[in-house]
């Protein structure tokens, strides 16, 4: 085994290149964060880099990690532009489709293998690793490629010129301006009149007595030199501003940040700041043609809040990065990876990652922190105020005693080896006062170290020219509610590093903000493993301070999310929270109580029922989402003038007016053209607007242009053709409830999303979102029986009899079921419960206020439902409501005040499409004798006017179905090229669900719903029956299944949604009756079979006939063959015989011949299934016996398992005597297990047996 190590390590090679040719710059053979492929998954990847000159075309080239194969697979027609990076993940998936995401279909080697780009010719290779040396997780490996160094232009202490201007001034922010009649000054411009003198650091130059009580706008001038432009290859701004600026670089708009659009020479500011300390940083480098050789101007217009305000602040630095001049051509390691962008930061093996011993958090008292590293030879450094260490930084020499807030930085250092990835820690403190401290509701505790504000992008009327800005560095702790009302007496539930930043339009505006906070990793990377208060994991929250102007409850928010929960619309999860935020540094105390928040689910692709794959690079898969807002705020880096992508629909007039892009300041809207209002624009939202390619943008805009346009059609009222076939008539209905309800003033025209799920798919609405201004504050309950109805797409809807019907349905049903009076009332209880006197006086209401707010929305929530049910005909009443009966049950009905019932037992709506009596409805007029399951469907018709659907089941025990989920595909293997070709780039495609009857009787399918990770209703399917034994499938996409698996199996239709690669909910239930059969959540890692993981194999139920537990692991396994084997059985004949005869003499008895699928009549056979060999466990430095068991997959009546002893007098199993090393499918319908002993061979004598039992 030395021998074989020690040959290894020479055959490791640094990669042969071809001059000029594209290259393997980079790749990552173990990737667990650094970058996600379009499934959400971290697979390995690949970048090939084009060093030119000119473009190149890959189409015909490969990529190989088995030197025997070099055209293993093969690039579409794919071009790279001189200096340009493409990332290829080594998923296995096998992804080759132009203008899509591209895979291969190997993965690669974390231990080190051989790995080539090959050219077309299928010889030449012009990358070649062989072998690459054994990787690292997160680790990138790569060649070294020119880096950045900066100079800084513009710097503290720069010389300027400033100018208070009274009047216009042309061309002030131009190089060729003459400014020598300006000011002299020198950089760090301002005043500080407030008792903290907080600017004084930063203040060089003083203004006060040039704009106090003057004036609110500024010019500064700021002139530097440069040799050549050519060089410069980015550019990056950084300011310290209080309130707000412009910035022009050579007379060109750069960055605008707190400043109206336009700034005039007397503008001010548009909100003030509160005091920054630290730089804001922006990317400007698409700027740089602005820059010309020679004398170049940085031109600044400051901006006051008021001509009073107490402070004022402008001090900029200007860096220009150019290439360094070193030229490295070795491989080498990368800490930092980058792919798809130039390797350019610290290459070299890296040192071991340094162990933090206590996580990040708020702490309540003391702590003590130990570093450590695996090497024993290495130095760990670290630091306390932040910033990453060096080889200079303070020397770890034994546990550190922290007791005030730290942000911890430790990285070691080995011995001819680069430092190792940054550690990170950091802590602050809750002050003795606080541990007293009671709640009865979370505490969410925030810390950013002093760093102050958290950063406002601010707003504008219609979002133009809104610049986001980057995230601030926090230190977050959880607490629950603790059993003795003390939540600082407990350790915190949860501690996390997080980003935090301003969110919202108005509300930014507002004394308390509303923030996006984001979790981090320690490499400030999403961590979307985190599940706050028990809400599903992900890694973006809103965090909402509702505004005592519009909200005195507290709850509108929290409200309206639970009521439309309660009535079937798709809305965020939400906890009602308690929040302290320190932004002034020093510990937490009693004076940083921020009061109380609302901790919200962001919307976002596959969060809150919004679940569909992301949309293929041509538009033509996947699905999409857009949001009806203001203009769609520019992302970091971006310059103010970016162009902000929306568009609009023609509207009733079916004239397009308003353009593409419309900049909402210079372009108003129009009267007609959907969206309607001066705020609103339809934006981008999925794919993101500012990077949605040109077809999926096309394919987006047709789409809801489609939408728009039938709306407004003739035929827009046929139910076959209409609207009932473009629109998600119940989820569009379900969302206006809501805002109909509350009277949401901003209903429909912001905050208001609509998605399609795949190409074809039904238009959704949703999910809810923003409900400040309703309930009270929009006066009366009893008025406006339609709110807001004539808004964009609505006033269509509600031209519509049966649109209105569908409404007065939804909302009747769900008062008579699930928003009764008291069930309103219950939802403001229920939202208030717990919050305390400092709580709510903290948020800027009084108690008394807040406690007599609660009592007002609780009755306008009564009254305005009450004065909703006044305005429809009343439910008929339908008896007995108990569904469950034995024999017979007789059924009554009545109108509750005039008019005659109408009803059907068919399921069917008495009422017709259109508003007709249906043809098979009867009118009630005596009772109906039911001995049947049966579903009554009444309405009461009075004068022309139907009431609300009344549905009543009844059924007998012995008519319930008996059924399984006997399969699942919920990653099946990668498409074939041949698939790819069809147009299946994606695994995805080929996913099923399989159920089976097991009972005695046909089931009516036409009852039972596919819920959890993906929704299929089989009333909708093309499957009515199951009988007995049979089977049915729900798959995601029929072309494709059918491709792979053959026509002809019994598939009811395809499910809304795709099953998680990681880990999912099945749930299959009785639409009518509300049962649930089956419902289990399968996982991808032991004890669930790992084959089901992207191998290829289905999951499959053991014994489907028995009912197994489907929550148990045990009872699933991998299919036999690869692809699973949908519509019949995997399971093999069960055994017949004698369970103890050997009838070949073999020693193998015919019970474990038949687990291992041997015959009992060849001798050996059964034998030579079992080996016994060996292992060396490296780490350990010990080798230990294995016994490796080759079985046939599929022989569900036994239980096979191996088992050990020292004497032979006992037997003994389990992982203190055995460890299942793995269990791997052979493709051919056997399996091999690998077991190891926990001693080592020299602790002989041990012995193995193979042991089967009859189930």
């Amino acid at each position: 085994m030395k021998t074989s190590a020690i040959l290894l390590s020479f055959m490791f090679c640094c990669a042969g290149a071809a001059s000029g040719a594209p290259v393997i710059s980079e790749f990552m053979a173990s990737n667990d964060t650094t970058i996600a492929d379009e499934d959400g998954e971290f697979a390995d990847w690949i970048e090939i880099y084009n060093p030119g000159p000119g473009a190149v075309d890959l189409t015909g080239w490969h990529l190989t990690d088995d030197e025997a194969v070099p055209t293993q697979w093969t690039f579409p027609a794919v071009s790279v532009p001189e200096g340009g990076y493409l990332v290829v993940f080594a998923s296995k998936k096998n992804r080759a489709v132009t203008g899509s995401e591209l895979h291969t279909n190997f993965k690669l080697s974390a231990g080190g293998e051989y790995l080539a780009l090959v050219m077309p010719d299928g010889v030449t290779k012009s990358t070649e690793f062989n072998l690459y040396p054994a990787q690292i997780t997160d680790i990138s490996y790569g060649l070294p490629q020119q880096s950045l160094v900066a100079e800084t232009v513009v710097d503290e202490g720069a010389d300027l010129r400033y100018h208070v201007p009274t009047g216009p001034v042309a061309d002030w922010n131009s190089a060729a301006f003459d400014d020598s009649t300006w000011s002299a000054a020198v950089s760090g411009v301002g005043y500080e009149r407030s008792a903290g003198n907080e600017f004084d650091p930063f203040i060089t130059t003083d203004i006060e007595s040039d704009t106090y009580g003057v004036h609110t706008s500024i010019y500064l001038r700021y002139l530097f030199d440069l040799a050549d432009k050519a060089a410069v290859q980015e550019m990056r701004l950084h300011t310290i501003c209080d309130d707000g600026f412009v910035a022009y670089l050579n007379g060109q708009l750069l960055v605008s940040q707190n400043a109206p659009s336009p700034a005039n020479w007397d503008s001010a500011a548009l909100a003030s700041e509160t005091d920054p300390n630290t730089f804001d940083s922006w990317d400007i480098s698409e700027h740089l043609a602005s820059l010309r050789d020679g004398t170049n101007v940085l031109a600044i217009h400051l901006l006051n809040h008021k001509t009073t305000s107490s402070d004022l602040l402008m001090l900029p630095k200007l860096d220009l990065l150019r290439a360094a001049d070193t030229t490295p051509d070795a491989y080498s390691y990368f800490v930092e990876p980058t792919p798809g962008s130039v390797n350019n930061t610290e290459p070299g093996l890296p040192s071991g990652d340094v162990t933090v011993s206590v996580p990040s958090g708020v702490k309540s008292g003391a702590i003590s922190v130990t570093l450590s590293t695996p090497a024993v030879d290495a130095e760990i450094r670290y630091t306390l105020d932040g910033t990453d260490p060096d080889e200079s930084s303070a020397l770890y020499s034994g546990p550190l005693a922290i007791s005030d807030p730290v942000q911890l930085r430790a990285r070691a250092y080995e011995p001819d080896k680069t430092g190792g990835r940054v550690a990170k820690g950091d802590y602050s403190f809750l002050d003795a006062s606080l541990l007293e401290y009671a709640s009865d509701v979370p505490v969410i505790v925030m810390d950013n170290f002093g760093a102050g504000a958290y950063p406002n992008k601010g707003r504008s009327a219609d979002g133009n020219n809104v610049v986001k800005l980057p995230w601030q560095g926090n230190v977050v702790s959880f607490y629950d509610v603790a059993g003795n009302g003390l939540p600082f007496s407990q350790s915190p539930s949860l501690e996390s590093r997080t980003g935090c930043r301003v969110r919202g339009s108005s509300s930014s505006t507002f004394p308390r903000k509303s923030l996006s906070v984001e979790f981090w990793d320690d490499n400030d990377d999403d961590n979307d493993t985190i599940s706050p208060l028990g809400m599903p994991a992900e890694a973006d929250w809103a965090l909402y301070a509702p505004y005592q102007n519009y909200d005195r409850t507290l709850l509108h928010n929290f409200v309206s999310f639970e009521f439309g929960k309660l009535i079937g619309a798709a809305a965020p999860e939400s906890r009602v929270v308690v929040v302290f935020q320190n932004k002034d540094g020093g510990k937490i105390g009693l004076n940083d109580l921020a009061g109380v928040y609302v901790l919200m689910e962001k919307v976002e692709r596959n969060r809150i029922g919004t679940d569909f794959e992301e949309m293929s690079a041509d538009g033509m898969s996947g699905g999409w989402m857009i949001e009806i807002d203001r203009l769609d705020s520019i992302p970091v880096g971006m310059p103010a003038d970016t162009v902000q992508p929306n568009f609009h629909c023609a509207g009733p007039n079916g004239i397009l007016e308003i353009p593409d892009d419309v900049d909402g300041d210079s372009s108003p809207q129009s009267e007609d053209d959907i969206s309607t209002y001066y705020h609103s624009f339809l934006n981008f939202a999925e794919p993101d607007g500012y990077e949605i390619l040109p077809d999926q943008r096309n394919q987006v805009q047709t789409r809801v242009r489609a939408m728009d346009a039938m709306m407004w059609s003739a035929g827009f009222g046929n139910q076959e053709t209409g609207y009932p076939a473009v629109i998600d008539v119940d989820s569009w209905v379900r969302y206006y409830l809501v805002h109909n309800f509350s009277r949401n003033q901003d209903a429909i025209v912001l905050s208001t999303r609509i998605f399609q799920r795949t190409p074809g798919a039904k238009i959704e609405m949703g999910p809810l979102w923003d409900f400040d201004r309703a309930y009270a504050f929009q006066g009366s309950a009893s008025a406006h029986p339609l709110w807001a109805s004539d808004r964009d797409w609505y006033a269509a809807l509600f031209g519509d009899s049966n649109f209105r019907q569908s409404h007065q349905d939804a909302w009747q049903e769900a008062r008579r079921t699930t928003i009764t009076d008291d069930a309103l009332r219950a939802l403001v209880d229920r939202g208030a419960a717990g919050l305390k006197q400092d709580q709510i006086e903290a948020s800027g209401v009084s108690y008394s206020t807040w406690l007599s707010e609660l009592e007002i929305m609780k009755d306008w929530m009564v009254t305005r439902a009450r004065y909703l049910d006044a305005q429809y005909e009343p439910l008929p009443t339908v008896s007995p409501t108990q569904r469950e009966f034995s024999d017979s049950v007789s059924v009554t009905m009545a109108p509750l005040d005039g008019g005659v019932v109408y009803f059907t037992t068919d399921g069917s709506d008495p009422r017709a499409w259109g508003g007709a009596v249906a043809a098979g409805a009867s009118v009630y007029s005596s009772p109906l004798v039911v001995t049947q399951r049966t579903r009554v469907v009444a309405r009461t018709y009075d004068g022309g006017r139907w009431s609300g659907k009344v549905v009543q089941d009844y059924y007998q025990a012995a008519e319930l179905p008996e059924l399984v989920v006997s399969e699942v595909a919920y990653h099946p293997g990668a498409p074939t090229a041949d698939e790819v070709a069809a147009g299946y780039s994606s695994d995805d495609g080929f996913e099923y669900v399989e159920f089976q009857n097991i009972g005695a009787g046909a089931v009516d399918l036409s009852v039972l719903a596919l819920g959890g990770g993906v929704s299929f209703d089989f009333a909708q399917g093309s499957q009515a029956q199951l009988a007995p034994g049979g089977r049915v499938l729900v798959v995601a996409n029929r072309s494709a299944f059918e491709t792979r698996h053959g026509t002809g199996h019994p598939v009811a239709g395809e499910y809304v949604g795709t099953l998680s690669n990681s880990s999912d909910q099945i749930v299959l239930r009785d639409s009518h009756l509300g049962f649930e059969y089956q419902n289990f959540t399968y996982q991808d890692s032991a004890p669930w079979p790992e084959s089901a993981d992207g191998a290829g194999y289905s999951l499959v139920l053991k014994e489907p006939e028995s009912n197994p537990d489907h929550t148990v692991a045990e009872n699933w396994r991998g299919s036999q063959m690869p692809n699973g084997n949908p519509g019949a059985t995997d399971a093999r004949a069960a055994f017949t015989g004698t369970a103890s005869a050997d009838n070949d003499g073999d020693g193998v008895s015919a019970l474990v011949e038949h687990f291992l699928g041997t015959s009992d009549s060849v001798a050996t056979e059964g034998m030579n299934r079992m080996t016994v060999g060996q292992a060396l466990v490296s780490e350990l430095g010990e080798v230990f016996p294995t016994l490796e068991v080759r079985y046939q997959i599929g022989a569900d009546d036994v239980i096979g398992h191996v088992e050990w002893s020292s004497t032979l007098d006992g037997w003994d199993a389990g992982d203190a005597y055995l460890l299942l090393l793995s269990d791997t499918p052979n493709g051919d319908g056997s399996a091999t297990q690998v077991w190891r002993s926990v001693r080592p061979l020299e602790q002989a004598p041990q012995f193995f047996r193979v042991k089967v039992l009859e189930r």
